[in-house]
This record gives C-alpha cells, structure tokens and sequence, in this order.
C-alpha cells in the first residue's frame, strides 16, 4: 500500500509541478562560430504562454511533428522572450531545429551562427515564461568551448553580461 501511495504521489507532482522552472542549454563553439540551444519546459505551462502572448492555440502532441503555424507561434514567442548577444551588439539569429516531448515536458532545439570571429562578452536575455508566474525561474547552462557556467534568470533578473576577455 505504501509504494501504491508513493507512486500516486510522484506520478501526480509531475503534472501538478508546483516549481515553475526551465532549463536552457547554450553551447557556444567559438572556433565554428556555431551555437546549439535546447530548451525545456512543462508542457502545459509552454502551452498555455504561447496561447496567451502568441494568440494562437498550441497544440503540442508526442511523437507528432508540429504544425508550421504552431512552429511560427513558438518562434515568435521565443524570439521575444529570449536573446543572445555577441559583444554587445551582434544579435545570434536562431533556426528552430526540432522538440522533443513526453508526458510532462517539451524539449525544443535551436541553432544558429555567430556573426563575430572575435566574442569578448555575451549578453543573455531571458524573459522565457515569466509573463505567466512570478515564481518563474529560468536555468541557463553555458558551454563556451568546453567550460561551463551557469546561470539563474527570474522575474527580477533578465538579463546577465558575461565576459569573457
């Protein structure tokens, strides 16, 4: 009875999430001027944000490819809400890639080039899901030629200024 009530109790946490927390990979390859970024969400919550700024119903389904209207909407929420800067001034343009999803979570992939051979800062801004709960807290992992920071963005801190030179 006790694992019967452990497994309801997990299973529910899951879906009820009362943390609101995403995870951002960036990976920076400086001598390829590329980057990779995934991004995860809960799926509900990526739902319902994309339906409210975008005004467009999300229909997210799993192992089912998105609509191009559905990829519209979420690049147009992204691309609002979240941004890379190379020395302050050369916006990292991104190409959606893919998503991934389960029960619970949505993974989508982004890459992009970098227009400058020479990166001295990197500017993040990460306003991602905080137009719908305050608590919002965003995870942001940077790879920069293998070596690794990370990152707390929330609703009072946006935006990090990192130096690299």
């Amino acid at each position: 009875m006790y694992w019967l009530i452990l497994i309801l109790l997990t299973s529910a946490r899951i879906y009820l999430h009362p943390v609101h927390v995403s995870i951002t990979n960036i990976d920076i390859n400086s001598e390829l001027n590329t980057t990779e970024i995934s991004c995860q969400f809960f799926a509900d919550d990526f739902q319902s944000i994309v339906q409210y700024k975008q005004n467009t119903e999300l229909v997210l389904v799993r192992n089912k490819e998105l609509s191009q209207s559905n990829i519209n909407a979420i690049n147009d929420y992204i691309y609002s809400a979240f941004e890379i800067k190379i020395n302050n001034k050369e916006k990292i343009s991104l190409d959606f890639k893919s998503k991934k999803q389960d029960e619970a979570l949505i993974w989508l992939y982004y890459e992009g080039k970098i227009p400058i051979n020479n990166i001295t800062s990197i500017t993040l801004v990460n306003e991602l899901m905080l137009d719908l709960y305050e608590d919002q807290t965003n995870l942001v992992i940077v790879n920069i030629d293998g070596q690794q920071k990370g990152y707390t963005f929330s609703y009072r801190k946006r935006v990090f200024n990192i130096k690299l030179k």
